[in-house]
This record gives structure tokens, C-alpha cells and sequence, in this order.
């Protein structure tokens, strides 16, 4: 099994702040981690190659580059925006709606990098 580490460190003003560090290593039976390009111009949901043949996913961190992003999770009809430079973490949670739905994407008009790391049991 791959063992994966997320560290996540909290400052204000270059103090790191009560609690953090927050160190998380999990167990999973699969990761996938990629640099994605999303394909532009369509405006449908579109499922993120690499990621897309997981079943349930239970950690789940998404980085869009170049543009905003719409992320649908778990089959949800309604989804939510994250800004160029944005992250999206999940940590031990329960996306398990589907391969074909867990995580879906809406991109802007243009090609944008897109940064994955998904984890399933």
C-alpha cells in the first residue's frame, strides 16, 4: 500500500499559528497524482482523466493554474467555483458517488494546468 503525507502549515505573519501543523499520512490502496491540462472551450462537466476509474475516493486535492474551475462532488447537480492559485483539499472523507461522477469539472474557454492528487481505499 502507498503511504501518503500531507502536511499542511497555517501562518499570519509568518507566525505559524496554535494547531498547526497538520500532518495526515494515509494508507490507500490507490493514488494518482498528475499535471492535467484541462481541455478548453467545453462547457459540460467534464471527469478528470487518471482519477476517473476510482470508485470512491477518499482524499482528494485540486489546484487549477491558469483559470477558475467548477467542481462538482459525489454526483451533485451544483457545484462550486475554485480561482486560479485555489486549493481544494479533502482528507479523509467519502466521495463515493461513482467513477463517473466523484469529481467532475467545468473549465473557462482556455487551456489551464490543473494540479490532482486523488486517493481511494
Amino acid at each position: 500500500m502507498p503511504l501518503l503525507e500531507i502536511e499542511v502549515v497555517v501562518r499570519q505573519d509568518g507566525n505559524v499559528l496554535d494547531g498547526f501543523p497538520i500532518i495526515r499520512r494515509i494508507n490507500p490502496n490507490q493514488v494518482q497524482a498528475q499535471a492535467h491540462t484541462q481541455v478548453p472551450g467545453n462547457a459540460a462537466d467534464q471527469l478528470i482523466p487518471g482519477i476517473d476509474y476510482l470508485t470512491t475516493i477518499n482524499a482528494l486535492l485540486l489546484n487549477p493554474l491558469d483559470g477558475a474551475i467548477v467542481v462538482k462532488l459525489n454526483g451533485a447537480a451544483t457545484g462550486f467555483t475554485i480561482n486560479a492559485g485555489g486549493v481544494l483539499l479533502l482528507l479523509d472523507g467519502i466521495i463515493n458517488a461513482g467513477a463517473a461522477t466523484n469529481v467532475k469539472v467545468n473549465d473557462s474557454n482556455s487551456p489551464m494546468g490543473l494540479n490532482v492528487v486523488a486517493a481511494g481505499p
